[in-house]
């Protein structure tokens, strides 16, 4: 059975844009509280269920509690401070929040899934159909939510361009069973108030900007990738290819050293070099540090005191 295909088919049916109803009060925050109170029990089931059938069951389940929930007027402040398996960001400007959360199908495949909620007057629910299988050049591709690269976000950042607000959203995306993904999404609105996911307005070093960027990375290493509030730019790992490991393909990592993106007024600034760190040109050997050294965790000659 195709799971992933029947939630592709599921997601238009279960969100969409439904009329405005009464203010939110008292009784309907506690209505609210309850589909809260499910979402938690589907969150864990999605995230810790052993079996794939289950996860994906509690997945739907998910969907149609999250919509429930968003369906009353004013739900946009409500905060869900409770739910901590789907992460939920807010535009800086309060225009719209985004839930996002992963679902595992197999250790070497994951989906994720979205939803927009816009802060309007009617509620207003945009369905997110994680389509990043087949999104074809990835940094270059503008791509509407139908055809949305998958991630789940943890910060976003707002800037301007001519007087334009556009949206970056800062995402992970596990996937692989040895490459991982960081992605720095652009989400904007187009001429017809539509949701867009890319622009360019990434700036590289010698080459036309990109529409969003995305740093592909061996999973055992740390890679960073978000904005640094007093540096006021984003800041992410420069990455370097060293061959696999037993027979596997090259693989990137870290070289200790970092790039940025500086925003300077209304524009982002490429930085090749933002500290002036020793980078190292080959990979950090596989052994542990303290494998084979001469010396303990104190830097102290073994043997000595």
């Amino acid at each position: 059975m195709n799971y992933p295909k029947i939630f592709f088919l599921l997601l238009p049916i279960l969100f969409f844009t439904l009329g405005a109803k009464a203010q939110i009060s008292a009784e309907d925050a506690v209505k609210i509280k309850t589909y809260e109170d499910s979402l938690i029990v589907d969150g864990f089931l999605v995230v810790n269920d052993t079996l794939p059938e289950r996860r994906f069951l509690a997945t739907k389940k998910m969907i149609l509690h999250l919509k429930s929930a968003l369906k009353y007027d004013h739900s946009f402040d409500y905060p869900f401070d409770r739910l901590n398996s789907i992460s939920i960001q807010y535009a800086p400007d309060s225009t719209f929040r985004i839930f996002t959360w992963q679902l595992m199908v197999s250790p070497v495949d994951y989906r994720y899934f979205g939803v927009v909620q816009l802060n309007t007057k009617e509620v207003q629910l945009i369905p997110l159909a994680d389509r990043s299988a087949t999104v074809e050049n990835v940094q270059e591709a503008v791509l509407s939510p139908r055809e949305w690269y998958g991630a789940l976000y943890y910060n976003i950042k707002q800037i301007e361009k001519q007087g334009k607000p556009y949206y970056l959203l800062f995402g992970y995306d596990a996937y692989s069973n040895r490459d991982h993904r960081k992605i720095l999404e652009v989400l904007h609105f187009g001429p017809d108030k539509g949701i867009v996911f890319g622009a360019p307005v990434i700036p590289t070093q010698d080459g036309p900007a990109l529409h969003r960027l995305l740093l592909e990375y061996f999973g055992d290493s740390s890679v960073r990738l978000n904005y640094d509030q007093a540096l006021e730019s984003i800041v992410f790992d420069h990455l370097i290819e060293i061959p696999g490991r037993g027979g596997q393909g090259p693989m990137m990592v870290p070289d200790g050293s970092y790039q940025a993106l500086e925003l300077k007024e209304d524009r982002l600034v490429f930085v090749d070099k933002l500290f002036n760190n020793q980078a190292v040109d080959e990979a950090p050997r596989e052994e542990p540090v303290l494998g084979n050294s001469t010396r303990d965790l104190f830097g102290n000659k073994k043997g000595k005191n």
